[in-house]
């Protein structure tokens, strides 16, 4: 199963719409998608994100995994 940015994004929203909370999203290699953002360097990572028009922030940034949240709410 591949995850996308808009998959992540998609449900971010949808917690954040029933809860009125933020919830976060960790991204690793495990995944087709994690592969390709892990293999960008630590300070172009949010650069692409916002390239791809993901709506994502990343709020914890590791060589290894990449935690993100929804980048138009505050939390």
């Amino acid at each position: 199963m591949t995850i996308d940015f808009k998959t992540i994004r998609f449900e971010l929203q949808l917690f954040y719409g029933y809860t009125g909370e933020c919830d976060e999203f960790q991204i690793n290699r495990n995944s087709e998608i994690g592969a390709d953002l892990l293999s960008i360097g630590l300070s172009e990572r949010q650069a692409f994100l916002d390239n791809v028009d993901s709506g994502l922030r990343i709020i914890v940034n590791r060589p290894d995994s990449v935690t993100v949240e929804l980048k138009n709410v505050t939390c």
